[in-house]
């Protein structure tokens, strides 16, 4: 637990915390969760550079032609990286010992926020690709939660979808989760 509580002196922590609340748990999503879009626009990328390299192999209007689509695949798939870990970096989710907080944004920031006051129901979802890659999802709300599970879609780190406040590709689910219940137990009490 001490590695999700080191993280609680980010800047975007800081700056939206209460003056008597303090940070239980500030963590970013994990890597496992993505593993495919970096594989598929790594893909893009090697498709691109296999264009390019075909386009070489021909001669004149179309080798500029296959040349210059080559370039605009491997530039896409660039670009896609990139996105993938902006998307990352700009999303945070912080348990304090008031709130339960879901950062998103790197310039510009979406906060949502729930006070453990409110909360009546937290429910951790863990699929067998998720378990494999070390992650989970984890969903806090206002009212007792039914059978249903948690859609592909609301285990995505960047949806807010349905009732209550998604965090999705939470490393150490386990460890986010009972940081969450051991706060809300303390303010039933």
């Amino acid at each position: 637990m001490s590695d999700l509580r080191s993280a609680g002196e980010s800047e975007t922590a800081r700056t939206l915390l209460l003056d008597d609340e303090s940070v239980v748990v500030n963590v970013r999503p994990s890597w496992g969760a993505f593993v495919l879009p970096l594989v598929l626009v790594g893909l893009l990328v090697v498709a691109g550079l296999g264009v390019i390299l075909v386009g070489g192999r021909t001669g004149g209007f179309v080798r500029g032609l296959v040349g210059g689509l080559g370039v605009l695949i491997v530039v896409g798939g660039i670009v896609g990286m990139v996105a993938v870990y902006v998307a990352r970096l700009g999303t945070r989710y912080i348990v304090t010992d008031q709130r339960v907080l879901k950062i998103t944004g790197l310039l510009g920031k979406t906060t949502n926020a729930m006070w453990l006051d409110d909360v009546r129901g937290v429910k951790t979802e863990v699929s067998l690709w998720q378990r494999i890659s070390g992650y989970g999802a984890v969903r806090v709300s206002e009212s007792n939660f039914s059978t249903s599970s948690l859609t592909l879609l609301e285990r995505l780190p960047l949806l807010s979808i349905g009732h209550g406040l998604t965090f999705g590709s939470v490393p150490d689910v386990y460890a986010v989760t009972n940081a969450i219940q051991a706060e809300v137990r303390k303010r039933k009490r």
